[in-house]
């Protein structure tokens, strides 16, 4: 019997390439926001506000530019434009689909769960529109630069107008849509005029249009709201009786015929005040009476010409042959002349300059700035940042110098060669982000197990996909694992290391600044020093001689902002293996070994040391100043630093040895963070700064030779177990483990536990969640907008992960278990934070892999919350893999979640 094939069909790697992109005050009153529509995603940028002129990044984890809202778009975005209204603070959003749908979309915070409204919507196939065919360069879509109107061009011979009622309050943001026939059938571009008196001008539609014989031309059409319909030249002179003389005197028409065959697009130039006074009254006109209030004319954008109209005046500038493909307004000069953005085809960046002389354009200059990527969009941000949006590779935030800069051998290609710059340009590139399209060829590689012996069984089993991606200069080959990706700043060979952790200099640091190694019989300690440190004197000594066999990368100073050295540590016990150390707040380190607990400030003093009976096998601690540790003989002591004290809490004698602890904090749902939350939770503990500290409430105990995990209370003075979970697949299996058959502990189903993490797992951990911005520009951080799901992590020795959701309402109970394999050998489970602020779980192992929190639809309340547990392969890209003469740079280097 032949079965039906079918196929799983997934969208792996969200669109990189740009279509569209619009700046506006969309999140904000006064906020500069960039919308960018990619295929199906709208995608919503913002400038930082702390930007100064020519600051760049320095590879880190602030970028000048982030994302802060990604919203879904049922349909791919064919034209996007933004709009203001009088009765909003803020821009509402017109697109349309090729599913020939369009809608007015608006930013509300309070809509789940992407923050975005629809004002209106509706189709754009109706009868009047049955008949006719669809035109080649549409959707062509302009806005009023007055919001009095949208024009949409989307069949031959037709536009569609959209009247906006501005100034009325409600969801009814558009009136009744009306179309009107035009005598111009191939419209190339088509752009609103802008003139200084709305109330009295109504909205002056400019085509550019092809006619039958090839030669491209520039008419004017007027927008009659009252007859809806679009008014010619011939059409006004025969309603003319029908007009009174002071509507009739402000109709402009502007008109220019045969102008160059490779005319593209048409820029609306800005009014000018006192402008009527520049326009000549000679017999040269194109209409028989001058409006008192012109507009500021277009400029047309050819092939091999670019020429300025106005009314009754025209200017035309010869270029080198290049097709303009995208162009942007810039703020005027000093002198108040308007200034433009252009890229072409080549991939150079233009600027041009109407140079005018009162308030009449006199000549036209264009000046080359450098050269970029093919960018089909441009949008001038602030302080000479400019957004390059492109479809054909790579997109870029590039930087306008005021004085030319040397240009890099590495940056050197064919097409700068035509550049007058020569060795210099005025741009540089800030940021550029990720563009798989268009994808020309791929193929699927096995993953070699070339390099290391860790690497090698890292992508044992795996494939990578080969992209030929790009056209012209952008055209690149790109390798696309499955994953997540981390870029290899620096790399010591060491070798015997038990565990490490890191370490910031003062409690109330934001960066790491330490990492501490443990060895069998040692600890040894690497710190970030900056040239500055080096020089003053203070509580880190650097060692001279111990870094000798180090191998760091040359460009670790310029990444990250410093050298990475062996130091030492005031008051650290650099003599002994150590068992866990961190921060803890009140400014303080703890230590835990073999022997003893111990508690130093950061200037490096011992105020307190806690020595047990026996030897100390196994230790976890947390930054509110709790610990667990596990003494030989299965005796699990609790121990708080109260002041500057360390005072044993608790103990409970347990039935095996120890093999794993665990005392990581949930965060508490919902409430004010300032307050304590009930005893089923954990509370906070608020130091003097703003960064927050969780107090546990449980702790988590694995023993050997058990199957079980037991979760302790820490408020109980015997550390009482609240749930004990049996790791086996039913419980008769972990009754039978108890007898020494050898066939049952090979058996992956009875591996004991190694290592234990409880964590609460949020959604800002998700790359694909929506990260919406408070009023002070920081991520809304409330826990009831995105609540997260306590989560029990339990890895075992045969490198499989057990998952448990942990519910504390009422009686501590476990839920939703989930078993993943992620490898053979043992895995050691690390929580960790990701610049957004969320919280995700590292497993270490022969795989490593990130266990993040995805699925967000809303708040717990509502029933398209869908939290799924997400397991995300890491790939480690040294440098070396990227200096071949195909590849790209680092930074271009693609991953799949």
């Amino acid at each position: 019997m032949n079965r039906e094939v079918s196929h799983y069909v997934v969208t792996a790697h969200p669109p990189g390439g740009v279509l569209h992109s619009v700046k506006c005050n969309f999140l904000a009153k006064d906020s500069e926001d960039v919308v960018i529509g990619k295929s199906r995603f709208l995608e919503v940028r913002q400038l930082r506000s702390s930007l100064e002129d020519g600051l760049q990044t320095t590879g880190g984890n602030a970028s000048p530019f982030p994302i802060i809202l990604t919203a879904p778009i049922n349909g791919r975005i064919t034209s996007l434009n933004a709009f203001q209204l009088d009765s909003k603070p803020t821009a509402l959003l017109f697109l349309t689909t090729d599913q020939h749908q369009y809608a007015v979309i608006g930013y509300n915070p309070s809509c789940t769960p992407h923050g975005m409204q629809t004002y209106a919507s509706g189709s754009l196939t109706d009868s009047w529109n049955m008949l006719g065919s669809f035109a080649d360069r549409g959707p062509i879509l302009t806005v009023d630069p007055h919001s009095r109107c949208l024009v949409l061009h989307l069949y031959d011979g037709l536009v569609t107008v959209f009247p906006i009622l501005n100034g009325r309050d409600g969801t009814n943001m558009l009136g009744p849509v009306w179309h009107a026939r035009l005598e111009e059938r191939t419209i190339l571009d088509m752009t609103i005029l802008h003139h200084l008196d709305p109330e009295n001008t109504p909205p002056h539609l400019c085509l550019l249009h092809q006619d039958s014989r090839g030669a491209q031309h520039v008419t004017t059409h007027v927008i009659d709201f009252r007859r809806t319909q679009l008014l010619s030249q011939a059409a006004a002179m025969g309603q003319a009786s029908a007009m009174n003389s002071q509507q009739f005197s402000q109709l402009e028409w502007l008109k220019k015929s045969r102008i160059d065959g490779g005319s593209s697009a048409l820029i609306p130039v800005p009014a000018r005040h006192a402008a009527a006074a520049a326009a000549p009254s000679s017999a040269n006109t194109n209409n028989n009476t001058s409006p008192k209030s012109p507009s500021g004319g277009v400029v047309v954008l050819g092939q091999r010409q670019i020429t300025f109209c106005a009314l009754n005046h025209y200017k035309v500038m010869p270029i080198p042959p290049a097709l303009i493909l995208s162009w942007d307004a810039l703020p005027p000069d000093i002198s108040g002349m308007p200034r433009f953005l252009l890229g072409d085809e080549f991939g150079n960046l233009h600027m041009l300059t109407l140079i005018t002389q009162d308030v009449k354009v006199v000549a036209l200059q264009l000046d080359t700035l450098g050269s970029c990527t093919l960018s089909n969009t441009l949008q001038y941000l602030d302080h000479g940042l400019v957004f390059c949006g492109s479809t054909l590779g790579d997109s870029q935030l590039i930087q306008i110098h005021d004085e030319p800069i040397p240009v890099d051998d590495d940056d050197v290609d064919e097409g700068d060669a035509a550049l007058e710059l020569g060795d210099t340009t005025y741009l540089s590139v800030v940021e550029e982000y990720t563009s798989l399209g268009p994808i020309v060829d791929f193929d699927l590689v096995p993953m070699a197990g070339t390099g290391s012996s860790a690497a090698s069984t890292n992508n044992f089993g795996q494939s990578q996909v080969v992209t030929a991606s790009g056209t012209s200069k952008e055209g690149s080959l790109r390798v696309i694992r499955n994953g997540i990706g981390m870029r290899e700043y620096a790399s010591v060979e060491l070798s015997g290391i038990q565990n490490m952790w890191s370490l910031r200099a003062k409690y109330e640091d934001t960066q790491d600044a330490y990492l501490v190694q443990s060895f069998v019989s040692e600890t040894r300690v690497l710190g970030v020093s900056s040239a500055e440190q080096s020089q003053e004197s203070g509580p880190m000594e650097i060692e001279e001689g111990k870094n000798a066999d180090m191998k760091m990368e040359e460009e670790m100073e310029s990444e990250v902002g410093g050298t990475l050295e062996e130091v030492c540590l005031p008051g650290l016990d650099s003599s002994k293996s150590t068992l866990y150390i961190g921060n803890v707040v009140g400014n303080y380190f703890m230590q835990i070994t073999e022997g003893w607990v111990r508690l130093t400030t950061a200037e490096g003093f011992v105020v307190d040391t806690l020595t047990p009976e026996n030897n100390i096998t196994v230790a976890s601690g947390n930054e509110a100043g709790q610990a667990v540790i596990a003494l030989r003989g299965g005796v699990v002591l609790y121990i708080e630093v109260e002041g500057s004290k360390l005072v044993q809490r608790s103990t409970r004698q347990m039935d095996r040895e120890v093999s794993c602890l665990d005392i990581h904090p949930f965060k508490p749902k919902g409430g004010n963070v300032d307050m304590d939350t009930s005893n089923d939770g954990d509370k906070i503990s608020l130091a003097s700064t703003n960064r927050r500290t969780y107090t546990a409430s449980i702790c988590a105990v694995g023993l050997w030779d058990d199957f079980t995990v037991r979760l302790l209370s820490l408020e109980s003075q015997d550390l009482n177990e609240m749930l004990l979970i049996h790791l086996s697949t039913d419980e008769e299996d972990a009754e039978s483990a108890d007898s020494n058959s050898q066939g049952q502990r090979r058996n992956r189903n009875n591996m004991m536990a190694r290592s234990l993490c409880l964590i609460t797992l949020d959604f800002s951990s998700s790359t694909g969640s929506s990260a919406v911005l408070s009023q002070s520009g920081s991520p809304a951080a409330s826990s009831s907008n995105n609540p997260g799901v306590d989560m029990l992590l339990v890895g075992l020795g045969d490198g499989t992960v057990v998952s448990f959701a942990v519910v504390l309402e009422g009686r501590v109970r476990v839920q939703s278990k989930k078993e993943v394999s992620l490898g053979t050998q043992r895995v050691n489970l690390v929580p960790l934070n990701n610049e957004n602020g969320g919280s995700c779980v590292l497993a270490t192992g022969d795989r490593p892999t990130v266990i993040y929190l995805a699925g967000i639809g809303g708040t717990s309340g509502k029933s398209n919350y869908n939290p799924k547990l997400c397991y995300s392969n890491v790939n480690l890209s040294p440098a070396e893999e990227h200096e071949g003469d195909m590849s790209k740079p680092h930074t271009q280097e693609t991953v799949v979640f």
